[in-house]
């Protein structure tokens, strides 16, 4: 399995780091060196550690674990929408706002909020409301429904986070390390693999690796999900059908 995933990362551009004079010191375990003043990842321990993370999220979705995808640069935010609405999984795609995970109460109140205001408008409440005042919800849910979109879902904490570019998603990653929760990264070399769970090296620029390494994740959630125990029923549901 490694070798065609080499080939495939290979193909892709994956191998492709930043130059030696952005890198982190930290992340040149799973380089080969520079070429032409750009680190060149390795792709067979690429290939390893994607395996290693997707064991990973595949352990983790079969325990009923809710895995948060993260990814808000431009390159990433399709893939990560994409996926993460096929499993589904909650997400943010859009700026990762501080306070996500570690103030999650008040996220939680956003979401209420959002629920609140969508019934008042689904419920004809909205129209004994002068024009202006109406305005001014419609403004107020579609800002917020934007920023919240992703994690409605969430009624609580995620049990971990999938993040593509470990270095732009930095505060997301100190939040979820500051509360214990698995995180699981496509890294290159300009970010600390230290500080990830699960790091994937690879290149964080380039469209079509992101996408080839959040879909393999995401399959392997999916496949999770699927294992999951089935519920129990209870005998006197049985007799009844």
């Amino acid at each position: 399995m490694a070798q065609p995933t080499v080939k495939a990362l290979f193909e892709l551009g994956a191998h492709f780091g930043h130059k030696k004079q952005r890198s982190n010191p930290a992340s040149r375990q799973y380089t080969f060196g520079v070429r032409h003043g750009v680190f060149i990842i390795d792709l067979e321990k690429t290939a390893r550690l994607l395996e290693e993370a997707e064991q990973a999220v595949h352990s983790l979705a079969k325990e009923g674990k809710t895995i948060l995808f993260v990814g808000t640069k431009s390159q990433a935010r399709e893939a990560i929408v994409k996926y993460a609405k096929e499993i589904p999984t909650p997400y943010v795609a859009s700026k990762w706002l501080g306070g996500t995970l570690t103030n999650f109460e008040t996220v939680r109140e956003n979401l209420k909020r959002v629920d609140t205001l969508r019934k008042e408008q689904e419920d004809g409440k909205w129209e004994t409301l002068t024009k202006q005042e109406r305005g001014r919800k419609a403004d107020l849910l579609n800002k917020l429904e934007a920023r919240f979109a992703g994690i409605a879902t969430l009624s609580q904490l995620p049990d971990a986070l999938f993040v593509v570019d470990a270095q732009e998603e930095r505060t997301a990653i100190a939040e979820a390390r500051k509360l214990g929760l698995t995180i699981v990264a496509l890294v290159d070399t300009n970010a600390n693999p230290d500080l990830v769970d699960y790091p994937i090296p690879a290149n964080d620029d380039a469209v079509r690796t992101i996408e080839f390494i959040v879909s393999r994740i995401a399959s392997a959630i999916a496949t999770g999900i699927a294992k999951q125990p089935k519920p129990k029923v209870k005998e006197e549901e049985k007799e009844t059908k």
